[in-house]
C-alpha cells in the first residue's frame, strides 16, 4: 500500500494524519502526519484477524488548507 499526498496539494501547507484501524477502532498502524512536501510511503502490514479494517485520514490541525491525501494501490492478500 502506498500513502502520500495528492498531487494537487504539492505547494500548500496540507497536513493529514493517516491511520489503519481494526474493527474495534484500535490503531494497527499510525503513519503520523503526512505533509504536502513528504514523499510517498510504502507499507506492508499483517492484518490477521482484523475484519474489517478502516483506512482513515483526518484533519492535520492546520485548518482547511487542502488536506487531500490518497491511498494508492491498497490491496489485501489472503493466505492460501
Amino acid at each position: 500500500m502506498v500513502i502520500g499526498r495528492s498531487g494537487c496539494v504539492a505547494r500548500t501547507a496540507a497536513a493529514v494524519p493517516c491511520l489503519v484501524l481494526d474493527q474495534n477502532g484500535a490503531v494497527l498502524f499510525d503513519f503520523g502526519v503526512v505533509r504536502a512536501a513528504d514523499r510517498e510511503r510504502v507499507i506492508r502490514l499483517p492484518l490477521a484477524g482484523a475484519t474489517p479494517v478502516t483506512l482513515e485520514l483526518d484533519d492535520g490541525g492546520n485548518g482547511i488548507d487542502s488536506g487531500h491525501s490518497v491511498w494508492e494501490e491498497a490491496s489485501f492478500v489472503l493466505p492460501k
